[in-house]
């Protein structure tokens, strides 16, 4: 969902009305990063019916086979990530209904000061529960994390219950409602993570980030509309198995997670860290 919002928001400021439609299975409480946003009328969760007549199109993600039975025309989204990504695909059709102007979108955040200690590493080593993103999930941070201590960072988690680093020198703020969750990573100086939605808001909010992704396409679902952004992927001649159903299916050993070395993402993190500091 976070990568349509800016779409929806320049729809909106383009004098569109929009409603959102979420799953609760693949979306949890995502809702609550735009609820009362002025660009979002409505969010439906878990149902397609709603309070509108008509409505002149419904947006279909490539994630879903569902869609409203009330609207005039359809649109789906595909998959051909090699020409533009899910990011692309979303702006492409409100440029089609005649917007012009991207900008970050505006988020629910907490009122709240974490009062974090510089240099401060918020990490999220999760990502959805879906068994088949198990793939998702780069197993090393806790080496990591050795490194980042013995560089004095001051190293923070976030996440689902589930999602939590067990170390000692990490503090970890997990549960959190998604508003909280906000401010935590746009209060740390650099967000690292696995290709999820945490790592979606991250790039909204326009935070210095490294994004870890092991057997997902970065072309479709890399944060590259954050100019912050640094993404590491494995150099593999099967990666990235998404958008390959065959390879996908056939893989059971994901070497594409232990192919990304604890030093190179310990060498890009200290890469972004000096040159925030220097500026």
């Amino acid at each position: 969902m976070v990568q349509a919002l800016p779409a929806i928001q320049a729809l909106s400021e383009t004098g569109h009305i929009v409603d959102i439609f979420l799953s609760e299975f693949a979306y949890g409480d995502m809702a609550e990063v735009v609820r009362g946003q002025p660009y979002v009328r409505h969010i439906y969760e878990n149902t397609y019916d709603n309070e509108e007549e008509l409505y002149d199109l419904c947006v279909v993600s490539f994630l879903s086979p569902h869609r409203v039975a009330n609207a005039r025309s359809y649109l789906k989204l595909t998959t051909p990530w090699k020409k533009r990504s899910e990011y692309e695909q979303y702006c492409g059709v409100a440029q089609k209904l005649g917007a012009r102007t991207f900008t970050p979108p505006r988020l629910n955040r907490a009122p709240i000061d974490f009062k974090l200690t510089p240099v401060s590493i918020v990490i999220h080593a999760g990502c959805s529960k879906k068994k088949m993103w198990e793939r998702k999930r780069w197993p090393h941070y806790h080496a990591l994390i050795e490194l980042l201590l013995k560089d004095g960072c001051n190293v923070y988690c976030c996440g689902k219950e589930d999602e939590g680093i067990d170390h000692p020198g990490v503090t970890a703020y997990l549960k959190l409602p998604l508003p909280h969750t906000i401010a935590l990573i746009e209060q740390g100086t650099l967000f690292v993570s696995n290709d999820s939605g945490l790592m979606h808001i991250a790039a909204a909010l326009r935070k210095k980030q490294v994004a870890i992704f092991t057997a997902t396409s970065i072309r479709k679902n890399a944060p590259s509309y954050n100019p912050y952004a640094h993404v590491i992927a494995p150099e593999l001649p099967c990666a990235p198995c998404q958008g390959n159903d065959e390879t996908w299916t056939r893989c059971r050993e994901w070497k594409c997670r232990d192919a990304i070395t604890v030093e190179k993402v310990h060498h890009l993190i200290k890469r972004v860290i000096r040159a925030e500091i220097a500026a």
